[in-house]
């Protein structure tokens, strides 16, 4: 049986905040409840029904509903499982990929017609029928579909400020095994240091230093689950201190490179 998805409607009524936390699926939350702060890096935003949370595999992100209970749709699929199990689906795999993550509100009618495209998921997925499995792979390209053209809108509007802090973290990310610092950053693109500061709290609620250590972190782990040794994903990941990895690893993933490694 194939096995390349996961969903569930939830009604989150007790745990009304989810901490900031990463993965190696691709995750979308389908919000049906307004008012729900939801955080993805390079993105702060406030949700509306019919709010559409698109993060891609090792990004940073969290939900905080405000001590408020919440609904939402939240689909986990992996892309190795996807593209063995269906090679049709490959190509739009490899667009969302590339996209990046993405948070983006949907219009009444875009809303109504893509419950309609979940509740089909949910109720196909748990079918234990193997005649059955065909269907779930129909179900979820139906969704990825219907949201492909409505992620690369949202990748043409973005603002002469988010293109700005893209490029910051684009830098960051391109030289995240080096020493580099707030002052090289700033330096690098003719800012000053109050104005980087400002773009990172106001696009990603982290400063830079945070932000820095969050994607080294996401780094090391990615190159954990690739099989990358202990040692190497520190050195890659921009850690000059062995000791001082495992220790910020493990608070930060609440386990140790090594047991992460061995889970992966």
């Amino acid at each position: 049986m194939f096995n390349i998805f996961e969903i569930q409607k939830k009604g989150n009524a007790n745990r009304t905040f989810i901490d900031t936390h990463l993965h190696d699926d691709f995750e979308i939350n389908f919000m049906l409840t307004e008012n729900v702060n939801i955080i993805s890096e390079d993105q702060v935003f406030v949700s509306s029904k019919g709010t559409i949370c698109f993060f891609s595999p090792y990004t940073f992100h969290k939900i905080d509903a405000n001590n408020k209970p919440f609904v939402r749709y939240v689909l986990f699929f992996n892309e190795n499982h996807i593209t063995s199990a269906c090679r049709t689906l490959g190509p739009i795999i490899s667009l969302l990929k590339n996209s990046g993550s993405y948070i983006v509100s949907l219009t009444e009618s875009e809303t109504a017609a893509l419950v309609k495209l979940f509740d089909a998921a949910v109720e196909i997925s748990a079918s234990k029928k193997t005649l059955d499995d065909y269907k779930k792979i129909n179900a979820l390209g139906d969704i990825l579909y219907f949201l492909l053209p409505i992620l690369e809108k949202q990748m043409t509007n973005k603002s002469i400020a988010h293109n700005q802090i893209k490029d910051i973290l684009t830098y960051i990310n391109d030289h995240l095994n080096e020493d580099i610092s707030i002052d090289n950053i700033a330096n690098h693109f003719n800012i000053g240091n109050t104005t980087l500061w400002r773009l990172f709290r106001q696009h990603i609620q982290l400063s830079p230093k945070e932000y820095i250590l969050k994607k080294r972190i996401a780094r090391a782990s990615e190159l954990l689950a690739e099989g990358a040794t202990v040692k190497d994903a520190a050195e890659q990941s921009g850690f000059n201190s062995y000791t001082n990895f495992i220790r910020t690893f493990t608070e930060h993933m609440g386990v140790t490179p090594r047991q992460y490694s061995k889970n992966i």
